[in-house]
């Protein structure tokens, strides 16, 4: 079975420069892809990894190798077990194998990004963060000071988006419907 999937990079590099990072034991260059062949990727089973450059990603494509029979196995196992009598159990015995392959597939896929990241280190764009953007101090356009929560520059008009808007002001007396009457007395 084969896993496909795509890594961002910070940068453009070549298949050259990325076999190089990786260890040199599991590594081979072939017609400009990185084939690996490595048993440090989840259930310690001998991987192939092979990897292609295109333009700031890695496509890469992880091989399991004993991925098919396990499932067949897990599966002929709640057939046997079950029988074709007793179908409720052969429902529930199926959820689970189809559990446990989809967990399989996402360990080695997280396994072989975290191979890849492992050894690439900050080539490796971290797209799974969520970014904040900060509110810059001056506008961009003229350079007149303006806060976090200014929707449009006052001096060039510039609007901004993703700025927070103004909240209303609180007060300590009551929320805005209240009123206040004074009386003058002697």
């Amino acid at each position: 079975m084969w896993i496909n999937g795509k890594i961002p990079l910070t940068r453009t590099i070549s298949p050259q420069e990325l076999a190089h990072m990786l260890p040199r034991e599991d590594t081979e260059l072939i017609d400009n892809a990185v084939h690996i062949s490595t048993s440090r990727i989840p259930f310690f089973a001998q991987h192939k990894l092979v990897l292609r450059i295109d333009d700031k990603t890695i496509n890469y494509k992880l091989g399991v190798p004993s991925m098919w029979p396990l499932i067949l196995f897990l599966y002929l196992a709640v057939l046997f077990l079950a029988g074709l009598t007793n179908w409720k159990m052969l429902v529930v015995g199926s959820i689970v194998v189809t559990g446990i392959a989809f967990a399989i597939y996402v360990l080695n896929d997280k396994g072989a990004r975290n191979y890849v990241h492992k050894h690439t280190g900050d080539l490796v764009a971290d797209n799974d963060l969520p970014t904040i953007p900060v509110a810059p101090d001056k506008c961009p356009a003229c350079g007149a000071p303006i806060s976090q929560y200014t929707q449009e520059c006052s001096a060039c008009g510039l609007v901004f988006k993703g700025h927070k808007p103004l909240q209303k002001p609180e007060t300590h007396t009551g929320p805005e419907s209240t009123q206040i009457h004074y009386h003058i007395s002697k």
